[in-house]
């Protein structure tokens, strides 16, 4: 019959705990791609090509910190 038309499925809000796990997946992600975006960003300074022809990109390990109680040796008296 060409007069009969379906009704379009109308769109209502989730209710109860399946609307709060939606929020909190909206959020979650949106957090995970800040995260993301903020690695992407520190990989790319690190091990671009442009840092790497200013010599800026080169990975150093840390200085092991020096112990201020450690035990020192004695010095010996400069002679005249």
């Amino acid at each position: 019959m060409p007069g009969i038309h379906k009704r379009k499925p109308i769109k209502r809000a989730m209710g109860g705990q399946a609307g709060e796990s939606v929020g909190r997946a909206t959020v979650v992600k949106s957090q995970r791609d800040a995260r993301r975006k903020l690695l992407d960003d520190s990989i790319n300074r690190v091990y671009s090509k442009v840092a790497e022809s200013k010599k800026i990109g080169k990975i150093k390990p840390k200085k092991k910190p020096k112990n201020p109680n450690r035990i020192k040796p004695k010095k010996k008296p400069k002679k005249p």
